[in-house]
């Protein structure tokens, strides 16, 4: 597979993973709205994306580079995250609610996680806490509250 077809079956990955979410959200409502029978649907169809998204990811394991371009393009990828979710809140500025909260949550955690790949030590194993609430990684043990949604510690799903 060349790299445009590699590009081609990422791509999938990301849409029918994202797809796979639209899905769920899309249940959720349908649920509240006294629609079961759609909700059904919408769950089932999530279930099917989801699916499809696996398999792109099996066949892409294969094709990744190594670690340290891994690591390099990971790291390339959440600096321009954060840089987007600063651009998104400063077009957000007069905006309030829960938009505004959500992405400098995800902001602060793209700058989290980039300081964990710029400072990963293969000779310096550790375990990390993920926060289940907005994605922040600790390593080694969770903090008493999170830094960036004040979450308690046991909110915080070990990664061994």
């Amino acid at each position: 597979m060349q790299g445009n077809g590699i590009q081609r079956l990422a791509e999938a990955f990301i849409n029918e993973s994202a797809s796979a979410a639209r899905c769920e959200v899309a249940a959720l409502r349908a649920r509240a709205e006294g629609r079961p029978q759609a909700a059904r649907l919408l769950n089932a169809l999530a279930v099917a994306q989801k699916v499809h998204a696996d398999k792109a990811l099996m066949i892409l394991r294969g094709k990744l580079g190594d670690t340290d371009a891994n690591l390099d393009e990971l790291l390339e990828g959440l600096d321009q995250s954060a840089t987007h979710y600063q651009e998104a809140l400063t077009c957000l500025e007069c905006a309030t609610g829960p938009a505004n909260g959500f992405l400098d949550q995800f902001r602060r955690t793209a700058r989290n996680h980039a300081g964990l790949v710029r400072q990963v030590d293969e000779r310096a194993p550790s375990a990390y806490q993920v926060c289940t609430v907005c994605g922040f990684v600790a390593r080694e043990n969770a903090p008493e509250r999170c830094p960036v949604c004040d979450a308690v510690p046991e909110r915080f799903a070990c990664v061994d």
